[in-house]
């Protein structure tokens, strides 16, 4: 009873934290406190309800914002990312040279696969042959080939794993990219477990929303490198976000403001 009443409380747990309304529950300071935001909705004079992102009354902090505002804000950040053409190009360069280089054996391992194959095909032959003619018996015939036929499918597994493994990576490109160029209609469509999974993955530390802006002390080193490429190829004077002693010391595009000291 224990058991199931705790993991009641565990699955109801993880649905408030998840709610459609409130995708950045859980992912949200307070500016003021310092504590986690929480989420509810407040029904106007005429009926109607607004999402609120606020801090929580125990803690005697009245701090809230429109969930709207913080989303649509958020949603603006995510849409001034663009990768051009000649980054696409140099980043799948860049990422197709260290692929190959982690990737040097495969050559090697596919022809090693390709003569036991062989050899196990012309014993294969060989056995038919002998049982055909009568040198061995049903019993012997039949062992012998199962083992060779569970030899030749670990091989023909193996050569799979690794002829997938180099389709994945074009696939890995393709994918990364289409994510970037679209990340706020994707960001928009995704449920809230994604949302938050993209949320996290840029910002590995809580946001900030204040004075309808955000806020954080961290962004993704390799999101910024990205951004930082993009801008100089395009001749643009840098205003992105840079990680310096904890904070940004630049500003990043508009919607995502830097804290400061």
């Amino acid at each position: 009873v224990q058991w199931v009443m705790k993991n009641r409380k565990k699955s109801k747990g993880q649905s408030e934290l998840r709610r459609e309304e409130f995708p950045l529950r859980s992912l949200l300071v307070c500016p003021r406190c310092g504590r986690h935001l929480t989420g509810s909705a407040s029904k106007s004079r005429n009926g109607s309800l607004h999402h609120y992102y606020h801090c929580q009354k125990k803690y005697h902090c009245d701090f809230r914002i429109r969930a709207d505002v913080a989303h649509d804000r958020l949603e603006e950040f995510f849409g001034s990312f663009k990768i051009q053409p000649e980054v696409k190009k140099l980043y799948r360069l860049i990422l197709e040279k260290k692929f190959n280089q982690m990737n040097s054996g495969k050559e090697t391992d596919l022809k090693k696969i390709k003569v036991e194959m062989s050899g196990l095909s012309t014993k294969l032959k060989s056995l038919n042959e002998k049982f055909i003619s009568d040198h061995i018996d049903v019993a012997t015939y039949s062992e012998m080939k199962k083992k060779l036929d569970e030899d030749m499918a670990a091989l023909k597994n193996q050569e799979t794993q690794i002829l997938e493994q180099e389709s994945d990576f074009a696939l890995y490109i393709k994918k990364g990219f289409t994510l970037v160029d679209n990340l706020r209609r994707f960001y928009h469509d995704a449920s809230v477990e994604v949302k938050q999974k993209i949320v996290g993955s840029i910002f590995p530390q809580k946001l900030v929303f204040d004075q309808n802006s955000y806020r954080t002390s961290r962004v993704n080193e390799a999101f910024l490198l990205l951004t930082k490429t993009i801008n100089e190829i395009q001749g643009q004077k840098i205003k992105n976000a840079t990680v310096s002693d904890g904070v940004f010391d630049q500003a990043p595009p508009p919607g995502l403001e830097p804290g400061t000291p």
